[in-house]
């Protein structure tokens, strides 16, 4: 009966073109903010439940999820961290990402020497600067989040400070710049803190300014990380549910072709959605 009355209740909503289906997951999972990418399960204004409903659906909303959205890991500080959080989003939805907001090397000495002992340390020591950028396969653009760029608000505030950043600075554009969708690099930064000898150093490589009033951290959607997502799986936890389905979900309901479980090296990358 239940089959019956499925095949009588007109179009399914896999039936639809594949644009009506993409509008339908943009709406639900593209947030205006940034995504919050975090290792912890994270209440979140996303409609994540629609990743639950099955196989199809989560395959195509997931890469509208990654694709889409700026993922923030400017909260995270240690090499650690990034490796658990990269760890937790699984290979597949690591090479879907698009969009990245990391923090900017914090800063505290404001002797020359100091000061250029210390960058080059953090720039050495930072997993946000020099992490691989080959699994970040389809990276378009990095924004450096207002949150940690100190560098270039109240502390780059003299000429000699500038030129000792400016060879590290070319440094790191140029890494980044092998990325080969690479497209734009950001700094936010509040609007009184730039001088004109560190916004001559960022825009001659090519970044944007963005100047930023307050931090909208508050504001926030949020990612969680659990890989357990089951098809047709139901929830009677509440908002819980929700913070069980961002992370690498795969299905393992065998008894079923469409729905054997997928490997990581079994999925490729959309170039377009």
């Amino acid at each position: 009966m239940p089959s019956e009355l499925r095949e009588k209740s007109g179009l399914h909503f896999l039936q639809l073109p594949a644009e009506i289906r993409n509008n339908i997951y943009e709406h639900a999972l593209v947030s205006s903010e940034p995504v919050r990418g975090d290792v912890k399960p994270h209440r979140n204004n996303l409609a994540l439940k629609i990743l639950r409903l099955n196989c199809q659906i989560w395959c195509e909303a997931n890469v509208m999820l990654y694709a889409r959205n700026v993922i923030d890991i400017s909260h995270i500080t240690s090499c650690v961290e990034f490796g658990n959080l990269l760890t937790g989003m699984g290979a597949f939805n690591v090479c879907l990402l698009r969009h990245i907001r990391i923090p900017f090397p914090r800063i505290h000495h404001y002797s020359r020497a100091a000061f250029q002992d210390d960058y080059r340390c953090a720039l050495s020591g930072s997993p946000f600067i020099h992490f691989d950028l080959s699994i970040l396969a389809n990276l378009e653009t990095i924004t450096f989040a207002i949150e940690s760029s100190t560098l270039a608000n109240n502390e780059v505030d003299t000429y000699d400070l500038v030129e000792v950043m400016r060879p590290e600075i070319i440094e790191m554009n140029e890494s980044f710049r092998r990325s080969p969708r690479l497209r734009e690099i950001v700094m936010e930064t509040h609007p009184d803190h730039v001088s004109e000898e560190w916004r001559q150093v960022l825009e001659g490589c090519g970044w944007v300014i963005k100047e930023v009033l307050f931090p909208f951290e508050d504001s926030h959607s949020e990612l969680s990380s659990d890989d357990s997502c089951t098809d047709g799986e139901s929830s009677d936890e509440g908002d819980s549910a929700d913070e069980n389905d961002l992370q690498h979900a795969r299905y393992e309901d065998d008894s079923d072709p469409q729905h054997a479980r997928n490997d990581d090296n079994d999925w490729v990358p959309y170039d377009a959605l």
